[in-house]
């Protein structure tokens, strides 16, 4: 399979035991830290805050770690631009939402395989880990939820900046 130039080809026993492992390890470090008052109110619109910030915090982390992931995000600007009424909060539910429960194929269109970085299959299984050994299937989109609040808050400054 060819791997789109915006995205990292990974293994996945390789991307379990450092990629994900290592994602999860430093949000989980961060947790504690100050986000932007707009981002807890955001957050806190989730039914479960810690893996809604756990998720919003592995975004800040890849765009850190991997410069692929700093690349632009058209198709989400466009969201954004064509929902200006949409809070960030309400965009980022819509499009977590969207993402399969079930591990997401890279070419069937999931928002997690759309954003620049390590890709779907390590985005969906960093969800899981996130989630607990008991947690359901439903808490991928808490996670997703709190990783698309990142996306959109992106999204959203280019927006401004552009206008």
């Amino acid at each position: 399979m060819t791997v789109p130039a915006n995205l990292i080809a990974v293994r996945s026993d390789v991307a379990a035991s450092l990629l994900i492992d290592g994602l999860l390890d430093e949000a989980v470090a961060r947790l504690g830290d100050q986000l932007p008052e707009s981002i807890d109110r955001a957050l806190a619109q989730s039914s479960d805050r810690r893996l809604a910030r756990l998720g919003y915090l592995a975004r800040s982390i890849e765009l850190e770690r991997f410069e692929v992931a700093r690349a632009p995000l058209p198709w989400l600007v466009e969201r954004v631009v064509a929902e200006p009424e949409a809070s960030i909060a309400v965009l980022a539910a819509a499009i977590a939402g969207e993402e399969p429960l079930d591990k997401p194929a890279p070419t069937g269109g999931a928002p997690s395989w759309r954003v620049p970085g390590p890709g779907g299959h390590v985005r969906h299984f960093l969800a899981l880990r996130a989630a607990g050994p008991d947690g359901a299937p439903e808490a991928k989109r808490t996670w997703m939820f709190g990783f698309f609040i990142h996306c959109c808050g992106d999204a959203n400054d280019v927006r401004v900046r552009a206008s």
